[in-house]
């Protein structure tokens, strides 16, 4: 198995049918004549469709058909199993990056949640600093009051 996605193919590829473009998305891809393999020429065809680079190898010469069929059937089988690897990379990509997305989302819904808890809490340390001045004293003087106003019930005029 190659390292890189890189398909290897018969000598009828010329330099300007290699591609490099990483952002092209999968299409039917159609089947050009790189090499006199059919099966070989549209396993390239569906590697150069996902954005795979192609590139020439050196003329093999063989002793006989069925040798050189072999080697045919080689190269396919690898350009295959490099074009499946990539979609499969491409995938899990993909995958991962809808995942980080949420991820983000998810972040910036914690920091506006933590904005408005620490707003909140801010708030609370108020209520209580007024809880403990304001209410606390005014029902202190009512109470005072009030406790006045019962020892004084028995008392004329009240």
């Amino acid at each position: 198995m190659l390292a890189a996605p890189h398909a290897l193919a018969e000598e009828n590829i010329t330099s300007d049918q290699i591609e490099t473009d990483s952002n092209s998305t999968a299409t039917s891809p159609t089947t050009e004549a790189y090499t006199d393999n059919s099966q070989l020429n549209q396993a390239i065809s569906q590697a150069k469709a996902e954005g795979i680079m192609t590139v020439k190898t050196e003329a093999e010469s063989f002793e006989t058909a069925q040798e050189s069929q072999e080697n045919y059937s080689q190269q396919t089988q690898t350009v295959i199993e490099v074009t499946q690897n990539y979609q499969e990379a491409k995938r899990n990509y993909q995958t991962a990056e809808k995942a980080h997305q949420e991820y983000l989302k998810q972040v910036e819904t914690y920091q506006q949640d933590l904005v408005q808890y620490q707003d909140y809490q801010k708030k609370e340390q108020q209520y209580q600093v007024d809880l403990k001045t304001t209410y606390r004293l005014a029902k202190a003087r009512y109470d005072e009051d009030y406790q006045t106003a019962l020892g004084n019930t028995d008392k004329a005029g009240y």
